[in-house]
């Protein structure tokens, strides 16, 4: 596979993952000075690496499946999860509600990172009111949501992260 179908596969699955581009707090040059990047950044790294690992046949089939159904436990756990609170939320949208979801979805990113290779547990991702439109963060969230739910779905791309966050939790959680 060469590196444009590797990239567009990576793309697909981060899409359609229910993790959004979440702020993590990463070391970042020579100096290890502390710095925010998007969380489907190092998704992007940590697929590619398994990727790798398999067509180098450094894990079994068998490992590899393992891991996919532990992967599904924790997805399906995390949407259980999800949508028990908006379901006693009944249909309001008080801020509490999001940033309960909010971090159910930071405790699902880290139990699903857990389980690569780099076993990547300790992950610090930022308050939900730390990202702003001029950030990566929210560029990837928007684009995510665009590609979740349509360009007409998120309106002008001057929405709160909180807002593109919500409107995605009630439609992808709740349209079941």
């Amino acid at each position: 596979m060469d590196r444009h179908e590797r990239e567009a596969r990576i793309a697909i699955i981060l899409v359609s993952l229910p993790f959004p581009p979440m702020p993590v707090l990463a070391c970042r040059g020579e100096d290890a000075t502390d710095g925010v990047c998007s969380s489907h950044d190092l998704h992007a790294v940590m697929i590619a690496t398994d990727m790798q690992r398999a067509v180098q046949g450094a894990i079994t089939e068998e490992q590899q499946e393992r891991r996919r159904d532990a992967k599904c436990m924790v997805l399906n756990a995390m949407h259980e999860r999800i949508r028990l609170v908006l379901m006693r939320a009944d249909g309001g949208d008080g801020p509490d509600v999001c940033e309960q979801c909010y971090d159910l979805l930071r405790d699902g990113l880290r139990s699903y990172w857990a389980l690569y290779a780099h076993e990547c547990s300790d992950v610090r991702i930022c308050a939900i009111d730390s990202i702003l439109p001029c950030d990566v963060v929210y560029k990837h969230m928007l684009a995510y949501v665009r590609a979740n739910l349509g360009t007409e779905a998120c309106g002008t791309d001057q929405q709160s992260y909180k807002t593109l966050l919500w409107l995605w939790l009630r439609t992808s959680f709740t349209r079941m």
